[in-house]
């Protein structure tokens, strides 16, 4: 598009979603892995154990990445969707959690709380590859991500949260897929900020 813009249509003024829609997500991106584009392709998706999928309605918006979801599923993969509405890819789900709209992060810090407590994380994994890992644990291992706090927050039952959890820890092969619906909030990087990555 760039080249069509410049030699064709004889204009430097060629913009992409990745400037404004995608912003905390390159910004986030490239904090933690240091380039803000996808981590694997699409068709890697087809190999994933578990899909644990947050704000995208592949179906409707990916519908390619959408096939290799179902490839997976196909293949015994369990998949997980996470959004407030009954998109047609969260019919597709073996468990569709339904938390209450801007509740995601209040989701998430209670996830990777019990991810933490039981011991699920990688040790080796975070030594070697991150950086400010006490500052996150501090930030969602507060009472207020507890379980049965994070549940009466997001509307989620502490059950669905669990097996969510076990599904992750479980697989060999996790793949994680979100779209607009985690990234864009009120100010773009607020996902990001709000787990200690800015």
């Amino acid at each position: 598009m760039q080249k069509l813009g410049r030699l064709v249509l004889k204009t430097q003024n060629v913009d992409h979603c990745a400037r404004l829609c995608h912003a905390s997500t390159v910004a986030g991106l490239a904090q933690v892995f240091g380039s803000g584009a996808m981590t694997n392709s699409i068709s890697d998706l087809a190999d994933a154990e578990c899909a644990f999928i947050i704000g995208s309605n592949n179906f409707e918006a990916r519908p390619f990445a959408g096939r290799k979801l179902m490839q997976a599923k196909r293949n015994g993969a369990k998949i997980i969707v996470c959004d407030p509405r009954r998109t047609p890819t969260a019919k597709q789900a073996h468990l569709h959690i339904q938390h209450y709209s801007g509740t995601d992060i209040a989701l998430l810090n209670g996830m990777m709380q019990y991810i933490i407590k039981n011991g699920w994380k990688n040790k080796e994994f975070i030594n070697a590859r991150t950086l400010g890992y006490e500052d996150f644990k501090s930030c969602v291992m507060q009472e207020k991500y507890s379980l049965e706090n994070v549940s009466k927050i997001t509307g989620v039952p502490v059950e669905h949260i669990r097996t969510t959890c076990q599904w992750i820890h479980k697989a060999d092969k996790t793949t994680a897929l979100y779209t607009l619906g985690i990234t864009q909030h009120t100010v773009g990087v607020d996902d990001v900020r709000s787990i200690g990555y800015l």
